[in-house]
């Protein structure tokens, strides 16, 4: 498939993905009031792109059908985008061996990954709940389920009332949603080589295999990012939103808010109630994201490692990868800076902090939020719509026209 028709397919898809949400969210059963085009427009677009910020209360607004439409939404999109990831990641690293490059092996690939983990995790999840109260089975085999595939997705929209700072004594809850969109912000290709059967029989006949080289910039990084947060937050939040719990809750809590910048999008404690200091440390780690290949948003692990490993390798793979990571993260620090300015001109009751967050958070497909969004101006939450598509679909396609740029 050339660059050109790839790049028209993804663009024509999202489109699609976007427009079908919007008149199904529009039905009459899909809210418990009338909702307007606009409104129904941002949360499609929110989910299509695996954000999770909204201008109504997913919980309260929309009916079970509206809950649904939006779980269809994410999965469609998730599963829509790690396609066309995938691939170019391959292009970028050269990388193709037993990993199917044709469509026909690729998608397989993918659809069987992301539900094999989401299954497991819809399994875990639905036992620890801990006392939280469900009307019905039913509502809690739905509620699990879309959880775990919002986890994976790196989506963030959670259909509880106040996200999972509803639940936040339940910490084995926590710890599995934890799991789940860390896995989800590795990679597929990442996954593979981790866990498939394949790779694991190659290193117990061989246990000198090394992993692959993406798998290697992934896993340390997504370590080294979200250990260092997680000490951060534990220190500038231990007397602030995490008071009250102990020590084991508190560093649970940490590693939680710390991981969720990968654009996980789920919270635990009140965000609302975060230190100027917090939001600053989480606003960087948002902006880098999670893996390439993978359905978290940002620049992404692979781009923040290339843009220093150059002075290492200068071989001419090395450059091409140098290129891209340098026009992805000025493209990235462009586009934040322009629209917190605009914010900053909309919403001026709010601090440059807190609306420089906001914006990350939009564009590098977290959900996070310092500020009730619903308090935004019409002009405010345009912004954020236009972000959230600038920083997932946009980061994209401007890989696709470089790397055809280069070739």
């Amino acid at each position: 498939m050339s660059y050109a028709r790839s790049l028209r397919l993804f663009l024509s898809g999202y489109a699609l993905l976007i427009a079908l949400g919007t008149i199904l969210l529009s039905l009459p059963g899909a809210a418990m009031t009338s909702t307007d085009f606009f409104t129904t427009f941002f949360t499609a677009t929110s989910a299509v792109c695996l954000v999770g910020l909204t201008v109504v209360d997913t919980a309260t607004h929309f009916t079970l059908l509206g809950q649904s439409i939006l779980l269809l939404l994410i999965q469609l999109s998730a599963l829509f985008y790690l396609f066309f990831a995938v691939q170019l990641v391959r292009q970028v690293s050269h990388t193709s061996s037993d990993e199917g490059t044709s469509p026909k092996s690729l998608l397989p690939r993918i659809v069987g990954i992301t539900l094999l983990i989401e299954g497991g995790a819809f399994l875990v999840i639905f036992y620890a709940w801990g006392d939280y109260a469900f009307e019905s089975i039913r509502d809690k085999v739905f509620v699990t389920a879309f959880h775990a595939v919002s986890a994976f997705c790196n989506a963030g929209f959670s259909v509880l009332d106040d996200n999972l700072y509803t639940v936040q004594r339940a910490f084995v809850l926590h710890l599995v949603v934890l799991i789940a969109y860390g896995l989800g912000g590795l990679g597929i290709d990442t996954l593979y080589d981790l866990f498939s059967p394949k790779r694991l029989r190659q290193r117990l006949a061989k246990p000198e295999t090394d992993w692959r080289p993406m798998t290697k910039i992934s896993v340390n990084t997504s370590i080294l990012l979200v250990g260092a947060g997680a000490v951060l937050f534990y220190t500038l939040e231990q007397r602030n939103t995490l008071e009250g719990l102990n020590l084991t809750e508190k560093l649970i809590g940490s590693l939680f808010q710390s991981a969720t910048t990968r654009t996980a999008g789920f919270y635990t404690v009140d965000s609302t109630q975060l230190t100027h200091v917090s939001l600053v440390v989480m606003t960087i780690l948002m902006l880098v994201g999670g893996g390439a290949g993978s359905t978290a948003g940002g620049i992404k692990t692979a781009t923040l490692y290339h843009l220093f490993a150059r002075r290492r390798n200068h071989s001419q793979a090395s450059k091409t990868r140098y290129f891209l990571a340098k026009w992805i993260t000025g493209y990235a620090l462009c586009v934040n800076l322009v629209g917190t300015l605009v914010l900053w001109l909309t919403e001026p009751d709010y601090s440059v902090i807190s609306l420089l967050f906001e914006q990350v958070s939009a564009f590098s497909s977290v959900g996070l939020s310092n500020i009730d969004a619903y308090s935004f101006s019409l002009s405010g939450q345009v912004v954020i719509l236009l972000s959230m598509l600038l920083g997932r679909i946009g980061t994209l396609s401007l890989g696709m026209v470089l790397v055809w740029h280069r070739q």
